[in-house]
């Protein structure tokens, strides 16, 4: 998986704007935090001095090691490696390079012009795709990095098609929330704060 390319941009809306100490968030950042600390030590012979900036900043004082050149190479442990978890999220991916494909049509003809005004609606003949889609079909926002996502079954008329799996872009629900720009119904139905959505007030309050 490409990290700046597509984990970065999946992970900016829960990481930016999401509650301080919620789970995702703070799951996130712990991933993020294990990345570094591995790629820091498996780059440091060819990145030397950026490395050691890197490691004296975020795990000297932690680990009371003076120099990430000081440092043991360790494998990761085996428990973080899941086969199925894998097979999945690298099947959501082949699917979000589908729905990338369909918004980017949308924004060419000026029907969008950012994928966050974007409603996108799945569907797909195979069974494992829509078994993996409906696992995760809470989170699918943030894989596409669109304002709503729904699964249901599509006629003729799509935005794109390919490899069983049929997309129609359409317009966002409700209205555009100021703090994370996410488009949704929940905008001004809360009195005290009536221009942001119902994620971005549990998140603040």
């Amino acid at each position: 998986i490409d990290l700046s390319a597509t984990y970065f941009d999946i992970l900016k809306d829960r990481l930016y704007t999401g509650k301080k100490n919620g789970l995702k968030r703070r799951s996130s950042q712990t991933a993020l935090y294990h990345i570094l600390k591995f790629l820091v030590k498996v780059t440091a012979p060819i990145l030397s001095f950026t490395t050691e900036d890197v490691w004296q900043h975020f795990f000297k004082d932690r680990y009371g090691i003076e120099s990430v050149f000081l440092t043991e190479y360790e494998e990761l442990p085996k428990e973080w490696e899941n086969p199925q978890i894998r097979e999945k999220i690298n099947l959501i991916l082949e699917i979000r390079e589908i729905v990338l494909k369909a918004l980017e049509i949308s924004r060419r003809n000026g029907f969008i012009n950012s994928s966050l005004e974007a409603k996108v609606i799945l569907y797909s003949s195979n069974q494992n795709i829509t078994e993996t889609l409906n696992y995760y079909s809470k989170d699918l926002w943030e894989f596409f990095i669109v304002s709503q996502v729904e699964l249901k079954e599509l006629s003729e008329n799509i935005t794109y098609q390919e490899n069983q799996t049929k997309v129609l872009i359409t317009k966002a629900e409700g209205q555009k929330c100021e703090r994370c720009w996410i488009y949704s119904p929940t905008v001004g139905t809360n009195k005290d704060h009536p221009t942001i959505c119902s994620k971005c007030i549990e998140a603040i309050s």
